[in-house]
C-alpha cells in the first residue's frame, strides 16, 4: 500500500493506514462505534445456514466483514475506518466460476461502507456452501479471513 495505491487513511496518509492494518490500536470510540454498528447484525446462523464465520472484526476494531442475512436478503458487507477507495467483493460458488464486484466504500456518518446483495449481485449456482472473500480494490490485499454462508 504504497502512495500510489490510492488506498488512504482516514488522515490521508498511507504510513496511518499501512500501522492500522499492522495491528496497531484504534481510539476506542471508533471500536465502540464499529461495534455497536454490527451489534445489529445477526450473529447466529439460522437452521440450515453454513456454521462457518459469517461475520469477521480485527482485533483492533479498524473494519468488519460480514455475510448475513439482513431482513432476509443475503448481504456481503464491509465497514472500515482506516480505508477509502474501492474494495472488490469476490463470491466462490459450490460449482462454477468465482465473481467479484467493485463497490464504492462509502461514508455513512461514522465509518465507510460497501455492500452488495447477493441475489441481485452474484449468480446462484445451485445449493452448496458459497465463500465470500473481501480486497482492498487498489492493490488486491484481501480485508480479514475467507466468510462462508449455505444456500
Amino acid at each position: 500500500m504504497d502512495g500510489g495505491s490510492g488506498a488512504t487513511s482516514a488522515t490521508g496518509s498511507s504510513n496511518d493506514a499501512r500501522r492500522r492494518a499492522e495491528g496497531f490500536t484504534v481510539p476506542l470510540v471508533k471500536r465502540s462505534s464499529l461495534i455497536a454498528i454490527l451489534g445489529a447484525l445477526p450473529l447466529v446462523a439460522a437452521p440450515g445456514q453454513a456454521r462457518a464465520a459469517q461475520v469477521y472484526c480485527s482485533p483492533t476494531g479498524d473494519f468488519c466483514t460480514s455475510a448475513t442475512l439482513q431482513q432476509g436478503a443475503r448481504t456481503l458487507w464491509v465497514g472500515m475506518f482506516s480505508f477509502r477507495g474501492k474494495v472488490s467483493i469476490c463470491v466462490d460458488p459450490p460449482r462454477g466460476r468465482t465473481t467479484c464486484v467493485r463497490k464504492p466504500l462509502q461514508s455513512d456518518g461514522t465509518i465507510y461502507v460497501a455492500s452488495a446483495k447477493w441475489r441481485r449481485t452474484f449468480p446462484n449456482r445451485g445449493r452448496g456452501v458459497y465463500h465470500v472473500r473481501f480486497y482492498y480494490a487498489a492493490d488486491h490485499n484481501r480485508i480479514g479471513p475467507l466468510l462462508s454462508f449455505r444456500v
